[in-house]
Formats: C-alpha cells, sequence, structure tokens
C-alpha cells in the first residue's frame, strides 16, 4: 500500500472513531468535572467506569498501592494516602486548580474532627468558586456565545471547521476563494464548512468576505471532543507529511528512556512552553495561520 493511500484509509479510520467516541459520550452523558463532586471515592468510581477496561490497574500503579487496596478504597472499605492521592492526580491529567480540588477532598475525607473537615470545606468552596469565575472569563473572552453541545460536535467533526475558522480572522483569505485554495479543497467543500459557521455564529459574511466573529471556541480540559480534535489534527499531520512534504514546517519525533524526575522536569518544561506559546499567540498579529500538535506521553 503506497503512503497516499494509508493516509487516506488513516483519515478514514479516524474520522470513524471519532464520530463513535463523541456520539457515545453525547448520548451517555459528558463526564462531569472534578468540582461536581463532593466525594473524591465517587468522582474516582465514575472516572473509571468512563475510562473502561484497565483503568483500574492504571490507577493504582499511579497511586503506588495494589489493585486489591484501589478496589476497596473504591468500595469505601480503605481511604487513599496523600501521596496515593498525589500520584494518581498526576496520571488523570486534570489541571492545577482541579488538582488541588482533588486533593482537599482526599484530606476532608481523612480528617479525624468536625473542625478539620469544616476548613477543608471552605477550602473546597473556595477553589470551585475560582474555577467558575475563570471558565466565565475564558468563555466570556475566547467564545462569541456560549455554544450549544450539538453545535461543539459538529465543529470538533472536522479539522476543517477550526482550520476555515482560523483562516477568516486574516484579511488575506476572507474570500470563498482564498480559504478553498489554502485548504486545498474545492470551492463547494469551503463554503459548506463557512455557511456552518456562519450559522454557527463563529464567523460573518459581509458581501462575499467571510470574517471571524472574535474569539474562539472554548471545552473544558476533560471533554472527550478534545480527543476528537487530537486526532483530526495528527491526521492532518500525517496527511501533510506524506502529501506535500516537511518545508520549513517542525516535525519532531523520538523515543528515549529517562528518570522519573527529569520526566517531571521535561513535562514543566513543555508545559511552560505551552503557556508561553498561548501568550504569545495572544498578543500577536493575524497574518498567517499555523497549527502546533505536541505529545509526550509513557511508551505502552
Amino acid at each position: 500500500m503506497n503512503l497516499g493511500r494509508a493516509t487516506k484509509l488513516l483519515q478514514f479510520i479516524c474520522y470513524k472513531i471519532s464520530h463513535i467516541y463523541v456520539i457515545k459520550h453525547h448520548e451517555g452523558g459528558f463526564m462531569a468535572t472534578v468540582f461536581e463532586y463532593t466525594s473524591y471515592k465517587k468522582f474516582l468510581k465514575d472516572l473509571v467506569a468512563n475510562r473502561g477496561r484497565g483503568a483500574i490497574g492504571e490507577f493504582s500503579l499511579a497511586c503506588g498501592c495494589d489493585r486489591t487496596y484501589f478496589s476497596q478504597v473504591l468500595g469505601g472499605k480503605a481511604q487513599l494516602t496523600f501521596d496515593h492521592a498525589l500520584g494518581l492526580a498526576e496520571e488523570i491529567n486534570i489541571n492545577e486548580s482541579e488538582k488541588n480540588y482533588f486533593l482537599m477532598m482526599v484530606l476532608r475525607d481523612r480528617a479525624g474532627s468536625p473542625k478539620a473537615r469544616e476548613i477543608l470545606d471552605k477550602r473546597m468552596s473556595k477553589l470551585e468558586k475560582d474555577h467558575l469565575i475563570l471558565s466565565k472569563q475564558i468563555k466570556s473572552k475566547d467564545s462569541p456565545a456560549e455554544a450549544s453541545n450539538k453545535n461543539k460536535i459538529h465543529y470538533y467533526s472536522s479539522y476543517l471547521f477550526s482550520a476555515t475558522h482560523i483562516l477568516a480572522s486574516i484579511e488575506e483569505y476572507q474570500t470563498l476563494a482564498k480559504i478553498a485554495a489554502r485548504l486545498r479543497v474545492d470551492e463547494r467543500t469551503a463554503k459548506h464548512f463557512l455557511d456552518q459557521l456562519v450559522e454557527m455564529g463563529f464567523v460573518k459574511k459581509q458581501g462575499d468576505r467571510y470574517l471571524h466573529a472574535g474569539g474562539n471556541l472554548h471545552i473544558s480540559s476533560d471533554s472527550p471532543l478534545n480527543i476528537v480534535n487530537h486526532v483530526n489534527y495528527r491526521t492532518k499531520v500525517v496527511s501533510k507529511l506524506t502529501t506535500i512534504g516537511v518545508g520549513e514546517d517542525v516535525h519532531y519525533s523520538s523515543s528515549f528512556s529517562i528518570s522519573k524526575k527529569d520526566w517531571s522536569k521535561l513535562r514543566s518544561q513543555i508545559m511552560k512552553f505551552i503557556e508561553e506559546h498561548r501568550a504569545t499567540v495572544h498578543t500577536s498579529g493575524s497574518e498567517e495561520a499555523y497549527c502546533m500538535a505536541l505529545d509526550l506521553f509513557r511508551l505502552d
């Protein structure tokens, strides 16, 4: 099988996986954020159910305890230690405020006195309020209006939605012909995506020009739509490598062994780079469109 056919097959498989994944979660309900829980055990039970087969083994390994003990925690017969909880918080990939809230839940459930539980309850409430305020600020800044789940699912069904959305923010590409040429699709296809974006409120049509409506769509870090978005753009990376080539783009892949201490250091360095990247993008002008897809993960 040649590279072109292999790429098309990969795109088809990822497309199917993306839609099955979204439909499954849309019908069954999205996994709630940690802030919607008052019991860390209930949160973990739902997380295990959401992750599916193998989750107990992965989580017990992250905690540094055996599967039996972790199952006892889920069953209410045992408690996680703070060290257990810290290791698990790193494994489930939650942000800093979510991690703090999760750890507070563990400490609250382990607390031996009503006074200690009261203090920790207040700290949890403060973290939850801070989270709600931040979420509202992000949504107000990044999105012209709160999108419905239906629109979010539609938007993330293809990378062409977000790619077209971004191009509409660049003056040079604000016509149907220019967007179609840039994305290497016919004008009929480009018009379909533009019309859908206009209907969703992400793009405005003025005469023959399509203008970015301001901001970007916001989804929470634990949304299954993030998985779909990752799949879409990594499929695009494969397609570009096999049909267009590297050119001035930057592509780097490496597998390596490293100490656990340096793994944490490397992860922190990358997280800091991502924050700096976001700050640069936020303050920069809109002259050209790029994509960055970055992965760092344990081989297994």
